[in-house]
């Protein structure tokens, strides 16, 4: 998956915000993920000389 690195990012961030109790940051970041994961797999796939796209 082209974007793996974006949702362990986001779910590093929720790591983080849980074990210092940002608990509504925290609640965000796992809706994120959730979007995350939708999205890149409703997405076509990326080229691979735009790592950022």
């Amino acid at each position: 998956m082209p974007h793996a690195w974006l949702i362990k990012t986001l779910e590093d961030l929720c790591r983080y915000a849980r074990m210092n109790q940002l608990t509504e940051l925290s609640f965000h970041l796992e809706q994120a993920v959730l979007l995350a994961r939708i999205e890149v797999e409703n997405t076509a796939p990326a080229q691979e000389d735009a790592p950022y796209s």
